[in-house]
């Protein structure tokens, strides 16, 4: 029986290395769809954003139309209005692209641990293997 003991460490020792090994896979696996759910998230929100952006920009104009307002400080504002609106947009593209490469990031640091774990499993494996002098009787 107690020979079994360390056949019993050995064998759990690999079979913790698996699921180590499974896990950094699926790590990883979720770090990339975390980061594609972010891009596409803020792709929407661009979408979004720029369709009212677009229905401010149309209203601007068409009150200043109905005013009789022209050129000058019109021209000014909608102008503005316009810079704004992009820089707005270029900033929902930018976090996008933060939260993006911060899921793929995490999901690489989740898998390095697991590919850690495994190699500790395996080494353990390897020390209780090498432990036993008469390993075959």
């Amino acid at each position: 029986m107690a020979a079994a003991i360390p056949v019993i460490s050995v064998v759990a020792s690999v079979v913790g290395a698996g699921a180590a090994v499974k896990g950094a896979v699926d790590a990883k696996k979720a770090g990339k769809e975390n980061a594609a759910r972010a891009k596409a998230e803020a792709e929407e929100q661009a979408r979004r954003t720029r369709i009212e952006q677009q229905k401010t920009e149309a209203l601007a104009r068409a009150r200043a139309a109905a005013s009789g307002s022209q050129g000058g400080s019109v021209d000014a504002y909608l102008a503005g209005l316009q810079d704004e609106h992009q820089k707005e947009l270029q900033w929902i593209s930018k976090a996008g692209s933060m939260q993006e490469s911060a899921a793929k990031t995490a999901g690489k640091n989740a898998a390095s641990a697991q590919w850690a774990s495994a190699a500790g499993y395996l080494g353990q494996a390897g020390a209780t293997a090498a432990a036993q002098k008469s390993w075959w009787s």
